[in-house]
């Protein structure tokens, strides 16, 4: 019932209003809807970016990280097996020259330390040989240094090494270092705490050039790495930061200076000692959305001066479109009220111009058609009163039927009891022929019944021409209850024995035809007699569509066409070919289905 209503007050709004209604629920409604729905699906999209640069640039700091880490392993590990360094530090020396004899013997410490300046800063070897001095290479461990708590772990931890921030009161800083005991692989006795320390620069480097704040955290909460350099080798104090050394890896929300951040969290454990370091990403949301937002707000700006001009325009082509259907309308109405002196009076080449010319046309057709009814009325009583005359020229000549039929049965059955049967059943044949004539009417007859009455003339005008011709009558079984006008035959095939046989002495042939092809029916008679010069053919086409009445010859092939055509239409007929001393052809083309 709803609908019903809303149906009726749409089709009582005028066609401006309905086109301006249509603008808003069709334009305006669905676009502003797609813009925040894009504009939001940008919020996920920008998000799901940021997440996705956020982990690889977690990733790609883990694998820089991971190579600077493994190569002090690996230093270590050359260290460890180095036989010059463990028959430095082996050796007890009595004197001072000896020891600086043996420093300046072996430098493979320093070497290394010079080599990969730009990831270690400082190596050192802390060895329990007493007799040795400290250099830049060798510490002697003493009490003080027995005492701190990294050279108790580094005794007694697992082989693998231990990772973390050391002072270092040269350079009063602190850096990430892997302290481990190293054993004489000669000897097979420990030869010190080996530390490797990593260049805070180094570290540096690893994260700065990525595009958020990256940091890197040891298992104890210490910085070792940041964007913020303030941030750098100092417990993660700041407010709702200090969870980050307590989550595992993935993504977590946290607040960041007051401002939602999207945690990226990779764990991994350096050593076999170590526990969890962390490397995190902060994404921060409110970036990211402000500038979605903005350039949302510059489109949407955009998108409404738009709409403001695409509205003025909108208006004043609903208002020139509503003129123009206002202006057909009032001529439509003065169609429907039976003016039918109608000429369009609008211009243009558009649907509305278009549409009053269309209507202009159709009042045409509509006259044209009045008169075209008319005139087919007309030829339907012409087709009447001609198939009447046919039928009273018929009644004129027959005197009476049944004295006819009884003087031709008492003639036949005399020449019977003669013995000249042929004569009999020449005269049976002329008989049905008579009496075929003279049952027509206005109804349609079937193609078997028009085909007998033309054997059954073909057969009398053997008996009298007796080897002048001979015949063929082709036509496949499903023709023969097809019906179709009467008389239509015969005349053609009379036409052919009369005109095209005339001066054909013996050996004449005379053929019919019929077949269907693409919905046409097509009989066609054929001879092989006098036929025409171009001329003659050229009368005999041009008579078929004179008046029937028109004095002249070729009545029978006029007849025969006229009627088709009154009858089937425009389109059907009949067709003549003919050669001069070769034949002729009459081809006869009705629809398939009368």
């Amino acid at each position: 019932m709803k609908k019903i209503h809303i149906l009726k007050w749409l089709n009582n709004v005028n066609i401006r209003n309905k086109l301006l209604f249509s603008y808003i629920l069709v334009v305006l409604l669905p676009v502003l809807l797609i813009g925040f729905v894009l504009t939001f699906s940008m919020m996920d999209m920008a998000t799901e970016r940021a997440m996705y640069e956020a982990s690889n640039s977690v990733d790609r700091v883990y694998g820089r990280l991971d190579e600077t880490l493994k190569l002090a392993k690996d230093l270590f590990g050359q260290f460890n097996m180095d036989s010059n360094l463990e028959r430095t530090v082996m050796t007890r020396y009595q004197t001072v020259n000896e020891v600086l004899e043996a420093y300046s013997g072996y430098t493979g410490i320093i070497n290394c330390t010079r080599y990969y300046s730009r990831e270690i800063e400082d190596i050192k070897l802390y060895t329990y040989n007493e007799t040795m001095l400290d250099s830049g290479q060798f510490i002697v461990v003493d009490d003080d240094i027995y005492g701190e708590t990294w050279f108790e772990e580094a005794r007694t931890l697992n082989r693998g090494g231990y990772w973390q921030m050391l002072y270092n009161p040269n350079r009063n800083s602190s850096y990430l270092s892997l302290t481990t005991q190293l054993n004489g692989v000669i000897h097979l006795k420990p030869l010190g705490i080996l530390v490797i320390s990593i260049k805070e620069s180094c570290l540096t480097s690893i994260v700065e050039d990525e595009s958020y704040d990256t940091i890197i955290l040891d298992d104890k909460g210490i910085v070792l790495a940041s964007k913020k350099v303030e941030f750098v080798n100092k417990e993660l104090d700041i407010e709702n930061l200090k969870t980050l050394s307590d989550i595992s890896s993935g993504i977590h929300d946290i607040i960041y200076g007051d401002k939602k951040v999207k945690a990226i969290v990779k764990t991994f454990i350096p050593s076999a000692n170590n526990k969890e370091f962390r490397i995190v990403s902060l994404v921060p949301l409110g970036a990211i959305t402000d500038k979605v937002m903005r350039t949302f707000m510059l489109g949407f700006i955009i998108m409404m001066i738009s709409f403001v001009m695409a509205a003025v325009l909108f208006i004043f082509f609903a208002n020139t479109i509503s003129k123009r259907v206002k202006r057909i309308s009032e001529d439509m109405h003065t169609v429907a009220l039976g003016n039918f002196d109608f000429l369009p009076s609008i211009e243009g080449n558009d649907e509305i111009g278009q549409l009053s010319r269309d209507l202009g046309v159709m009042v045409k057709s509509i006259n044209d058609l009045i008169s075209e009814v008319y005139v087919v009325n007309m030829q339907k009583d012409q087709l009447a009163i001609r198939q009447r005359e046919i039928k009273l020229k018929m009644l004129a000549s027959q005197i009476n039927p049944h004295f006819l039929f009884n003087a031709l049965e008492a003639i036949r059955m005399r020449a019977y009891c003669n013995g000249d049967e042929e004569v009999a059943e020449v005269i049976m044949l002329l008989g049905k022929i008579m009496r075929r004539n003279l049952e027509i009417g206005n109804e349609l007859v079937f193609f078997h019944e028009e085909v007998n009455l033309v054997k059954a003339y073909l057969d009398i005008q053997k008996f009298r021409y007796r080897n002048r011709f001979n015949y063929k009558l082709n036509y496949s079984c499903e023709l023969e209850n097809y019906k179709l006008l009467p008389l239509i035959i015969q005349p053609i095939v009379e036409n052919a024995v009369v005109h095209g046989l005339k001066w054909v002495e013996e050996g004449g042939d005379i053929s019919l035809n019929a077949e269907k092809e693409s919905g046409i029916l097509r009989i066609i008679v054929e001879d092989n007699g006098c036929g025409m010069d171009e001329e003659q053919m050229r009368n005999v086409i041009e008579s078929l569509n004179e008046a029937e009445n028109d004095p002249g010859q070729h009545i029978g092939l006029k007849n025969v066409h006229q009627r088709i055509r009154l009858y089937y239409g425009e389109d059907y007929g009949i067709s003549i070919e003919s050669t001069f001393g070769k034949g002729t052809r009459v081809e006869i083309t009705l629809p398939w289905g009368g």
